[in-house]
C-alpha cells in the first residue's frame, strides 16, 4: 500500500490581549520605626481573623545574611498582590526597610480574570490600576496610592498561541539551543524538586543581564503544572510567553531617554503600556534575529550552496553537527575553541544566509519553522504566521 502524504497548515496568532505589561513591582522605603509601627498593626489585624481563617502574615524562611527579617503577607494574594516587608543591610552596613508588592495588573482590576491574560493595554488601562488598587489598599496600613511607591521592576510581555501541539513542541525544543548573547547568562528554573526543575527548564528559556532578562516560555506547560487553569477554561494547544523583565535602572534608563519622569509611577506605566509593543520587540531582535530554523539536510544544504569558501563552509557544517550532538549552541562554540569575535563572525554568516545554526529533527514534518522573533515580528505585523507541514496518512 502507497503511503499518502497530505499537506497541511500550522497557524500561530496573537493573542487578542496584544502587547502590554503583566507583572510589576511597586516599592516604598520606611523609617525603621514606621516599619516595625506597619508591622505591629498587621500584626494586630491578624489576631481579629476567623478561627477558620488561613495566616495571611509570617516571617519568611531561611534568611539570608543581607536579610536581618522578612515577612510575607498573602492577604491580597486573590487579587494579584504579593507583599514583602523587607529589612536589610546595605553594602555601607546600614540597614534599611521597605515594602515591596509584586502585582499581577489583571488579577488586581479582576481577581477571577485567567493567569493566561495580560494587561489589556487600553487608553485608560493603568487609571483601571490605579482605582482597583486604592480600593483594595484603602483602610489598610499600606498606602493606597500609585504615586507612594516607586517602580521597581516591570514585565513587558504577549502571547503567541499556535493550534498544533507537534509543531510548538519542536519549536520550543530547537528554541532551547539559541546562543547566549553576549554579556547575558542562562538562567534556569529552581526547585526543590530536581524532576519537577528538570522537566520545567525544558519548557523554560532565560538571558539574564544586570538590569533586564529576556523570556520565552511555554505558557499551557506553566498553567498546567501550576494549577492555575480555571475551571471553565480551554486551554490552545502551544502558547509561547514573551516576556522582557525590566529592572529599577533599566526602567530609568529608558524613561530618560524618552524624556518620561522616572519618579512618576503612573507616567511611567502608562507609558510602557502604550509603547509595549517596540519595547518588547527591540531586545528580541538585537539579540536574536529574525531567521529561520531549517532541518538538519536542509540546513547542510543551505550551507553547501552558500558561496563562503570551502573552509568556512566546513565550520559551519562542523557546528551544526556539533548543536545537534550537544544540544547547545554554546557547547557546540565552546568545543570549537573560539575566540568572542569568531563565534560572532560564525554566527553572524548563518544570519546573512537567514537561517539558524540550531537544527530541526531531520525527519521533521515541516522543512522550515520561523524561529521566536521571526515570530515574534510577522505576528505583530499580521497578527499571524502559518506554517507547511507534512501528514502522513
Amino acid at each position: 500500500m502507497s503511503t499518502k502524504y497530505l499537506k497541511r497548515t500550522a497557524t500561530f496568532y496573537l493573542n487578542s490581549d496584544g502587547f502590554s505589561i503583566h507583572t510589576i513591582e511597586l516599592s516604598v522605603q520606611y523609617t525603621e520605626r514606621g516599619w516595625r509601627s506597619l508591622k505591629d498593626k498587621l500584626y494586630k489585624e491578624l489576631e481579629k481573623r476567623k478561627r477558620d481563617d488561613d495566616v495571611w502574615l509570617y516571617p519568611a524562611g531561611k534568611q539570608q545574611k543581607r536579610y536581618q527579617d522578612n515577612y510575607i503577607c498573602t492577604r491580597f494574594a486573590k487579587s494579584g498582590v504579593r507583599i514583602t516587608l523587607e529589612h536589610n543591610i546595605n553594602k555601607d552596613g546600614n540597614d534599611n526597610y521597605f515594602v515591596r508588592m509584586v502585582i499581577n495588573p489583571r488579577k488586581l482590576i479582576d481577581p477571577h480574570s485567567s493567569y493566561l491574560g495580560i494587561l489589556k493595554p487600553s487608553a485608560d488601562a493603568v487609571e483601571e490600576i490605579s482605582e482597583a488598587f486604592h480600593k483594595l489598599m484603602e483602610g489598610t496600613p499600606f498606602f493606597d496610592r500609585l504615586e507612594d511607591y516607586l517602580l521597581t521592576r516591570l514585565d513587558l510581555c504577549t502571547n503567541i498561541h499556535c493550534d498544533n501541539k507537534k509543531i510548538f513542541k519542536e519549536l520550543i525544543r530547537v528554541s532551547q539551543r539559541l546562543p547566549t548573547p553576549p554579556k547575558f547568562e542562562r538562567k534556569y528554573y529552581k526547585d526543590k524538586d530536581k524532576e519537577r526543575e528538570k522537566l520545567y527548564n525544558k519548557h523554560y528559556i532565560c538571558f539574564a543581564c544586570k538590569s533586564y532578562e529576556l523570556v520565552m516560555y511555554d505558557k499551557t506547560y506553566q498553567m498546567e503544572g501550576e494549577n492555575l487553569l480555571l475551571s471553565y477554561e480551554k486551554l490552545p494547544k502551544g502558547v509561547l510567553r514573551y516576556e522582557v523583565r525590566l529592572q529599577r535602572s533599566k526602567i530609568r534608563d529608558i524613561a530618560k531617554k524618552y524624556h518620561v519622569a522616572a519618579e512618576e509611577t503612573k507616567e511611567v506605566l502608562e507609558f510602557f503600556v502604550k509603547n509595549a509593543k517596540k519595547l518588547l520587540i527591540i531586545p528580541f531582535c538585537g539579540y536574536f534575529p529574525p531567521v529561520q530554523y531549517l532541518r538538519e539536510p536542509e540546513l547542510l544544504k543551505t550551507i553547501h550552496e552558500s558561496g563562503y569558501k570551502d573552509y568556512i563552509r566546513y565550520t559551519m557544517a562542523e557546528l551544526v553537527r556539533r548543536i545537534k550532538k550537544y544540544g547547545s549552541t554554546d557547547e557546540a562554540l565552546d568545543s570549537l575553541a573560539r575566540s568572542k569575535d569568531e563565534r560572532k563572525e560564525l554566527l553572524d554568516r548563518f544570519h546573512r544566509l537567514h537561517i539558524s545554526p540550531v537544527p530541526m529533527r531531520k525527519n521533521f514534518s515541516s522543512m522550515t519553522l520561523p524561529t521566536p522573533t521571526c515570530l515574534l515580528i510577522e505576528s505583530a505585523k499580521e497578527g499571524r504566521v502559518e506554517v507547511s507541514y507534512v501528514r502522513i496518512k
